[in-house]
């Protein structure tokens, strides 16, 4: 369809053109996946002084002012800098679908995570109550009218499990996988985890962004860490509460532990194994499945679909004898060879900046366990 020579008119096909001609690149490097973390820091914090002088004018919807703006100012401040920085918004996210096998996964992974880390994070709260120091909990009153408190809750479950992960799983993760897997997984989940400023918070966000960017690398796709995020927001507290109501002592906490800490190796490796399997014609099946393809054809050598009971036994068997310094040491390793052979930046040094911004977020860290 012709434009007849308006201008700033253009076709859908011409807006194709002019954007793959503006954005040069569909991934950050190291410098800029670094840089995103002050960035964002900085948008949060100003959002957060944002919604302090304006969030009175929205009335009953103040504290949903409050959840928001902050939110939206460190995306925005994000978006922007990757906008001038000539990379495409959307395609550096990697929002790759998942099989149905994975969404179903993904929230029983959460769950695990909670029973696995939700002990230490309890312990660790304790502690610094016995210090002290009493946290304010989440932002709902009961008294609220009930679509308010029902648009707030939604706002607190779904919002971060859309931003914050766009943000640190994201941009931060893409860009810092250029120094090795296993570097960009663990400096992406202390950014969170400080990003949050949380006292109470601090073991569990930390936790919680290890899974969560795990399961982001080995599918690479961003809808597996909000999958995880979004279950998180929704059940995981709850599972954390009612487990606190039972007040059952140490001894429910121990088994819990327990539980979560064996469980949740062996749903990584499944989530794992079903990321392959997205990427190869092999299915993954239970070992009491019929050998056989979709049509009914049996499968030829070397297409035998791996057997799910044996390849988790399996993976127990070896989990529990590396676990020395030298297996660990080994299966980081791996790690990163499987999922960023190619890092070409493993020694190249990281911006200051980035280190400026960590110490302000350790700095309010503090401010909010003193004050």
């Amino acid at each position: 369809m012709p434009t007849y020579g308006r201008p700033g008119i253009h076709t859908g096909e011409e807006m194709l053109k002019l954007k793959s001609s503006y954005y040069k690149r569909d991934s950050l490097a190291l410098k800029e996946g670094a840089l995103i973390f002050p960035i964002a820091l900085a948008g949060f914090i100003a959002g957060g002084v944002l919604a302090v002088f304006i969030s009175p004018l929205f009335g009953v919807w103040s504290l949903a002012a409050q959840i928001v703006i902050p939110q939206f100012t460190m995306l925005g401040a994000c978006v922007l800098y990757c906008h001038f920085r000539y990379i495409n918004i959307v395609d550096s996210l990697r929002v790759k679908t998942l099989s149905g096998k994975q969404i179903v996964l993904l929230p029983v992974v959460t769950l695990a995570t909670v029973f696995a880390f939700a002990p230490i994070a309890q312990l660790f709260v304790w502690i610094l109550t016995e210090l002290g120091y009493n946290s304010t909990g989440l932002p709902l009153d009961e008294d609220m009218p009930g679509m308010v408190y029902l648009v707030i809750f939604a706002l607190i479950v779904v919002l971060p499990a859309i931003v914050e992960e766009a943000v640190f799983r994201g941009y931060i993760l893409s860009g810092l996988k250029k120094k090795g897997a296993t570097f960009a997984l663990l400096m992406s989940s202390l950014l969170f985890m400080l990003m949050h400023g949380s006292p109470t918070q601090t073991v569990h966000q930390f936790m919680l962004a290890l899974v969560m960017g795990y399961t982001v690398i080995v599918s690479d796709s961003l809808l597996a860490g909000s999958i995880v995020h979004l279950a998180n927001n929704s059940f995981g507290v709850m599972a954390i509460s009612i487990l606190t109501m039972l007040n059952g002592g140490w001894i429910i906490w121990v088994i819990v532990f327990v539980f979560g800490i064996i469980l949740l190796p062996g749903l990584l490796f499944v989530f794992t194994k079903l990321s392959e399997e997205k990427k190869s014609p092999v299915p993954f099946v239970l070992g009491w499945m019929p050998v056989t393809q979709q049509g009914g054809a049996p499968y030829s050598i070397g297409e035998k679909p791996i057997d799910w009971f044996d390849s988790i036994a399996t993976f127990y068997k070896g989990l529990f004898k590396s676990l020395t310094f030298k297996g660990i040491k080994a299966a980081l390793k791996s790690f990163d060879d499987k999922y960023t052979p190619n890092a070409q930046a493993r020694k190249a040094r990281l911006p200051a900046l980035l280190f400026v911004a960590i110490g302000v977020a350790m700095l309010l860290w503090v401010l909010e366990l003193l004050i």
